[in-house]
């Protein structure tokens, strides 16, 4: 039964403070603006509702980064036009959503976003984009089979630890609430679904000790400027 993997998915506490965890209903959310060492800044929003199917009527969830320019200017990426991962994503009622800013590549121009759904379909993706354009870089995923063998209290502990040398985004579990080993995978790109217009995730590739990884700059906090 994979319950206890996705209620961890939503509860868990991570290295990060800037951590949000909801359910899918009818609501909106933002996690707290995260300062890169370049100036500058992101948040990721998130909203929620009856996707208004014909026959479904499951829960859909939308996500965007919103970027903050040094000069204090605003930028927001067109996330939900664009054809890999699974913005926005439909599924269960209920099901866990947890959406944060990991952090900032050395340079703190390119931004690391993870987003975790549990459901009747599970996904852990991250994202990277360009803070200067707004731009999505690269997507990378893994599913249900992933964090099935991975276990609850291991699966509860997944963030983006950084990049390796191909530019593949690295997620990692550590040692915690039962979860008794850090481990380090590299995630792939989405795969077309033969026969339809989808994507799934590819499997993570895991990396053995010692592989150079470039870690992320983990940011600062900021206020968000009001309008």
């Amino acid at each position: 039964m994979f319950l206890p993997v996705l209620l961890l998915l939503w509860s868990f506490q991570s290295h990060a403070p800037y951590q949000t965890g909801y359910v899918c209903g009818d609501r909106d959310a933002h996690t707290e603006p995260l300062r890169s060492t370049s100036g500058f800044s992101a948040y990721l929003t998130m909203h929620s509702e009856d996707d208004h199917g014909k026959n479904t009527h499951q829960c859909m969830a939308d996500y965007a980064l919103h970027i903050i320019h040094p000069d204090g200017t605003r930028t927001v990426p067109p996330v939900s036009s664009e054809p890999l991962g699974f913005f926005p994503s439909d599924g269960d009622w209920d099901r866990s959503l947890v959406f944060r800013v990991e952090g900032y590549s050395s340079d703190g121009r390119r931004a690391f976003v993870l987003i975790a759904e549990g459901g009747q379909y599970p996904l852990v993706e991250a994202e990277e984009f360009d803070m200067t354009t707004g731009s999505r870089l690269r997507a990378e995923g893994a599913g249900r089979s992933f964090l099935d063998k991975l276990g609850a209290a291991c699966a509860a502990t997944l963030h983006i630890s950084g990049t390796t040398a191909t530019g593949h985004i690295v997620v990692e579990t550590y040692p915690s609430n039962g979860c008794l080993r850090a481990e380090s995978w590299h995630l792939n790109a989405y795969r077309r679904v033969k026969g339809s217009l989808g994507s799934a995730p590819e499997t993570p590739t895991r990396l053995v000790p010692g592989t150079r990884i470039m870690a992320l700059d983990p940011g600062g906090p900021m206020r968000l400027p009001t309008d």
